[in-house]
């Protein structure tokens, strides 16, 4: 007797099971999902020191999973330890990380203040994370379709956000360039 439903199969096989077992897997492998796992913990520890009115504390624990969430796809490429399994770690990390915590910590610290608004506002953001994101986990299989993912990259992720280098060079007191527009307008 066949089911509707029948298990799925990625790789069109059956394994027999669960996959390998931990002591099988070098540990090079597990680093970058060790350091997803941070990225999380530093999420949801922000949520919680939101809830608890310590909202310094809560953004500088987003802020550090944000740092966290950048360089872990940079320490699996390192490695040579990039896997399927950490692509999707990486993608529920994200969406914790800045979806949901963002959204909350604001709703925590100013949003709830508005009543129901507030809280529309605080979906909306982390729908329209979600949404951002499963559209660009489709696209990225083709390389065509990568390119057009509207909406912006994630802020900590986008290497074409001006380095700390490049801002300090517009910074008072630092020479600026001599092709700068305030030099040609005799503007300092």
């Amino acid at each position: 007797m066949s089911t509707v439903f029948p298990p799925f199969e990625p790789n069109g096989q059956d394994d027999g099971g669960r996959g390998p077992k931990l002591r099988q897997i070098p540990v090079r492998l597990l680093v970058p999902n060790f350091i997803t796992v941070l990225a999380i913990c530093a999420g949801m520890t922000g949520i919680r020191l939101a809830i608890e009115n310590k909202f310094e504390l809560a953004v500088t624990m987003v802020l550090i999973a944000a740092f966290l969430d950048g360089i872990d796809g940079r320490v699996a490429r390192l490695l040579k330890a990039q896997s399927r399994f950490g692509v999707q770690m990486d993608s529920l990390a994200d969406i914790i990380n800045f979806g949901i915590a963002p959204a909350l910590v604001l709703y925590l610290y100013m949003l709830d203040q508005a009543g129901p608004l507030g809280w529309i506002a605080s979906l909306v953001y982390a729908i329209a994370a979600a949404l951002r994101l499963a559209r660009f986990n489709v696209s990225v299989d083709s390389p065509t379709k990568a390119r057009w993912v509207s909406g912006r990259r994630w802020p900590s992720r986008d290497p074409r956000a001006p380095s700390a280098e490049g801002r300090a060079k517009n910074t008072p007191g630092r020479r600026r360039d001599e092709s700068s527009p305030q030099l040609r307008e005799g503007q300092l």
